[in-house]
């Protein structure tokens, strides 16, 4: 039997009416459909050729210190879940996927792994578009891209085909040591060589560094020659005045500092954020805050 976006309307409404509270009800008629399909790699379209988009979390989630276990008050939202699983239809989390704005596939927006790169792009400011949809007729974006130190190719594009050229070195950021290489400085040496139409491409991400390159256009590689030598990974022309690692070194120190300073309460949560400039934020919240977010939103 064929799924029909009409029995899954039918089902959020059941759902809706075994909702508690009005927030229950509130999310799972907000749960939204997708009969298109993924354009995120590794993903395959399920066989019920639907995808739903929600907040599967239960309304009124709390702990119960006394009893030292987690309640709710409506599990509404769990009940539409399950139902839908029921019917092959593939669950996703609302806040971390969107749907191309050209052919309406879904796109991850929040990582699922170290190695996730996004394989999607906002052009014109506004407009989010798959790689898919881009890699189709990438010249837009590619004129978006040149010159611009503070953004890069996340996903495959043949640069080639389109006359762009790597520059022969390979650049690294991260937290370990000599993993300093800034892009904005490789820019600049660019620049003073009059080279304006490069692009910085994400070769591969890990938990502490990523690598980088950097490709110009044919019409500009014969600038390159003078500053080969200032676009070396070691030389100073490309790294930053302070390397990441030195700053995470100073920020664990000022950590170790302020946790064995702060005060709390026996079953509080302590949540350090360790900082770019080498500083730490201490704070302790209660459990019910950490359910709440405020680890992650830090209010």
């Amino acid at each position: 039997m064929t799924l029909t976006y009409d029995v899954l309307e039918r089902l959020v409404e059941w759902a809706r009416k075994k909702a508690w509270t009005w927030q229950g009800k509130s999310r799972v008629r907000n749960v939204q459909f997708n009969g298109v399909g993924y354009a995120e790699p590794g993903y395959t379209d399920p066989a019920s050729g639907w995808i739903a988009l929600g907040n599967w979390n239960n309304i009124g989630l709390a702990y119960d210190n006394e009893k030292r276990k987690f309640t709710c008050d409506d599990r509404a939202p769990s009940l539409l879940a399950r139902a839908l699983e029921k019917l092959g239809v593939e669950l996703e989390w609302e806040d971390e996927w969107t749907e191309c704005m050209d052919c309406g596939k879904l796109v991850r927006t929040s990582p699922d792994s170290y190695s996730w790169q996004r394989s999607y792009a906002v052009v014109d400011e506004c407009d989010l578009l798959c790689h898919k949809c881009i890699v189709a007729d990438p010249s837009d974006y590619l004129a978006e891209m040149e010159g611009n130190s503070g953004h890069a190719i996340t996903f495959d594009l043949d640069l080639e085909g389109h006359d762009y050229v790597r520059v022969e070195r390979d650049y690294e950021t991260g937290l370990h040591h000599s993993q300093d290489n800034d892009p904005h400085k490789v820019a600049s040496v660019l620049r003073e060589a009059g080279i304006e139409r490069f692009i910085f491409v994400l070769d591969s991400t890990g938990q502490f560094d990523f690598d980088w390159s950097v490709w110009i256009h044919k019409s500009e590689e014969n600038k390159l020659g003078p500053v080969e030598k200032r676009l070396d990974p070691y030389n100073r022309d490309t790294r930053m005045k302070k390397s990441p690692a030195q700053s995470m070194q100073e920020a664990l120190r000022d950590a170790e500092v302020k946790e064995a300073a702060i005060e709390r309460k026996p079953g509080d949560i302590l949540v350090t954020k360790c900082k770019g400039d080498g500083t730490a934020e201490v704070r302790s919240i209660t459990p019910q805050e950490f359910v709440d977010g405020k680890a992650l939103k830090g209010d």
